[in-house]
């Protein structure tokens, strides 16, 4: 429920790619590797998957400063108090998955390995909507792996 209700619900509106990365390897453990999701005490498996698909067919951002949204005003004359920005003084922002360099390939390498182990996701696969299933064959594709599904 609050899988559904909060999580999902605002995983679509993850922006920067990093921040979207970091969503994507999660939300891949999520489904490729937690047991209680695994073993069918939740029936959430196809509704996050879809959310996860989404969440990659996104049109890309490029990971902007938060002062890019600040407008420069410019007065006629008088004092004047100026703001200079470091160029090179910005904060790095660590990856915490730096294995990770394509995040939709390492979700089809995780799909595949527990598809191999749990045969019932199978049949859920099947049944997602013609477009989720043509993204995922191409993640498949990307990664070199023949889709069983």
């Amino acid at each position: 429920m609050v899988l559904e209700k909060l999580f999902l619900s605002d995983l679509q509106k993850v922006s920067g790619l990093l921040d979207r990365k970091i969503c994507a390897v999660g939300v891949t453990n999520l489904l490729t590797a937690t047991p209680d999701i695994l073993d069918g005490s939740y029936t959430c498996w196809n509704t996050v998957l879809v959310a996860l698909v989404r969440l990659f067919e996104l049109p890309e951002e490029a990971d902007g400063d938060e002062d890019d949204h600040f407008v420069e005003i410019e007065d006629a004359g008088g004092y004047q108090a100026v703001y200079s920005r470091l160029v090179f003084a910005g904060k790095m922002r660590h990856d915490p998955f730096p294995e990770v360099t394509d995040p939709k390939v390492a979700f089809a390498k995780s799909l595949h390995t527990m598809l191999s182990q749990y045969q019932q996701f199978l049949d859920v696969m099947r049944g997602l909507p013609a477009d989720i299933q043509q993204c995922v064959r191409t993640y498949y594709q990307a990664a070199g792996i023949a889709a069983n599904f």
